[in-house]
């Protein structure tokens, strides 16, 4: 094939990239500190990913699959930490209660407290 990628510049174009993507990413969980998300708990050592598919750690149990709303604490060497704020309400329907930020809709920053 007369139009093939050398391999040592293939192999550094797609650390290059991994490089950007690490960014990106560190960037995004960054941003996410200090909201409130909605999310699934997916497993009984208290992970769960946000609406935003931003993974978190809870710092407390959590029962696997339930819904919860979850402020993100910190983001630290590629490992997002999260405290639990409430469960979902939900109305009879299976929808999510009025008020309460859905897929599409804006992360609503944690209130502030005095020490």
């Amino acid at each position: 094939m007369p139009d093939k990628v050398d391999g040592g510049l293939a192999r550094r174009r797609a650390r290059e990239l991994r490089a950007v993507a690490g960014q990106l990413q560190r960037r995004f969980q960054a941003a996410a500190i200090g909201t409130i998300r909605p999310a699934l708990v997916l497993d009984d050592r208290g992970t769960a990913l946000t609406d935003n598919y931003l993974k978190v750690q809870l710092r407390e149990p959590a029962i696997r699959n339930y819904l919860l709303d979850v402020r993100v604490e910190s983001a630290e060497l590629g490992r997002v930490t999260g405290r639990v704020v409430s469960q979902m309400a939900r109305d009879r329907a299976g929808s999510r209660a009025a008020g309460l930020a859905t897929a599409g809709s804006p992360p609503r920053r944690a209130a502030r407290t005095q020490p």
